[in-house]
């Protein structure tokens, strides 16, 4: 397991790929956010590097609560899940984002962030 969180940018909701999983689910785009953390959330928790041999999209259906929400995920315009060969789901660059040396990354660049604001508002 990679952690107890997982990263999400403050602007998911307006990302392109959100917006167009809101069109084709006809849901909000602030319900595909928390669709998406959903299906994020167990795969950080259920696999070691975002791959789950025997899950289906039909998985992410459940998780979510929305019908044809995994088919979405894994369309080409999207592109948030593949369907390996195998026939289980894997997130596409998993390690960029939900490994241990990506929190590491992120929680480094905002200490390192934190620090340069404080250091440019001292008179």
């Amino acid at each position: 397991m990679a952690g107890d969180w997982i990263p999400m940018r403050v602007d998911l909701a307006d990302d392109p790929a959100v917006i167009k999983m809101a069109e084709m689910c006809a849901i909000p785009r602030a319900h595909v956010v928390g669709c998406l953390h959903a299906v994020w959330s167990w795969f950080d928790q259920q696999t070691v590097n975002g791959e789950a041999p025997t899950a289906t999209l039909e998985l992410l259906d459940i998780l979510t609560g929305i019908s044809g929400f995994g088919k979405i995920m894994s369309a080409p315009e999207v592109g948030w899940m593949t369907v390996t060969k195998r026939g289980g789901l894997k997130i596409p660059h998993v390690e960029r984002y939900m490994s241990q040396t990506a929190k590491r990354r992120l929680l480094t660049a905002r200490r390192n962030k934190r620090y340069r604001d404080a250091r440019v508002t001292q008179p």
